[in-house]
């Protein structure tokens, strides 16, 4: 009778699981399946419980990194953050000392500051979006002082 109780105790996890993310109840009717074997050798309801604790003790380690890796997503970009380290060509010259300029990232236009003068037709890098104004810098830098801006 035993035996029975068990088995509906780990379907019912099992079935509750598909409700939760996270694989929350899976551990736990992995140990109630388990259980379920051990209570076919007759053991005391005392020891099947005690098993069962164990069991699903041992289950939460091994089903956290299992259910990270299935529910692990990238994560993306809100908004125009998109534009960050994306090329694009000055159309209006960028004047460091007015904070002046426009430049087309893609198929937008966007008003650009930059701590120095950029040249209309040149090419550029957004470093950061701060409201509606792209920090760019030239294009023209070594990628290597480019890469330290964007870090």
């Amino acid at each position: 009778m035993v035996f029975y109780l068990w088995l509906i105790f780990a379907m019912l996890l099992f079935s509750l699981e598909l409700f939760l993310p996270g694989l929350v109840l899976a551990g736990f009717g992995a140990a109630a399946l388990l259980v379920t074997l051990l209570s076919v050798l007759h053991l005391p309801l005392s020891l099947q419980w005690l098993a069962f604790a164990g069991l699903s003790l041992i289950s939460i380690p091994i089903t956290r990194p299992i259910a990270r890796l299935l529910t692990h997503l990238e994560p993306q970009l809100a908004n125009v953050d998109y534009l960050i380290s994306k090329e694009g060509m000055v159309i209006e010259t960028i004047d460091g000392a007015r904070n002046s300029g426009r430049v087309r990232v893609e198929t937008e236009d966007w008003r650009a500051e930059s701590d120095r003068r950029i040249p209309q037709g040149q090419r550029i890098v957004v470093l950061e979006v701060q409201g509606n104004r792209l920090i760019v810098s030239p294009r023209d830098w070594g990628e290597e002082e480019t890469d330290e801006l964007l870090s």
